[in-house]
């Protein structure tokens, strides 16, 4: 398999994004954890991996989803986005399983799935921003 230079930055995007992201949930909901930074790096590799894994299952959906409705953008709120609020329910579970503020719970799950859209513009721009089509591998 040819690895192409855009898959290896659309990697590094959601790894930047997916650890960033831990370290902010880590300091809110796990204030008194050691070694933050190494700690959110581990993070952003389950995250990683939660998306590959879920994005090579959905992927089908997604494609029979978009052949039907023959809308891109549709296509990726309908499958992506449910997946990504999974994904995010579960990295709050797995970082802290204090749920004793719901308001900033509900707004870190969100803000994680805005960042996890934001990190797929590199994918926007190699594939004409028709992602579906072409599958992306992450979720």
């Amino acid at each position: 398999m040819h690895i192409e230079p855009w898959m290896i930055i659309y990697v590094m995007v959601k790894m930047f994004a997916y650890t960033f992201w831990s370290y902010i949930g880590i300091i809110n909901f796990a204030p008194k954890v050691k070694h933050t930074i190494v700690l959110s790096f581990l993070y952003g590799i389950i995250r990683l991996s939660m998306g590959f894994f879920l994005g090579v299952l959905i992927f089908i959906y997604a494609l029979k989803l978009n052949n039907a409705i023959d809308n891109s953008f549709l296509t990726y709120l309908v499958i992506y986005v449910p997946a990504r609020i999974l994904e995010w329910s579960l990295m709050f579970i797995i970082i802290s399983r204090n749920f004793s503020n719901l308001k900033y719970i509900l707004l870190w799950i969100v803000g994680g799935i805005i960042i996890s859209c934001i990190a797929d513009i590199p994918l926007g721009f190699v594939s004409n921003w028709d992602i579906v089509p072409h599958g992306r591998p992450l979720c």
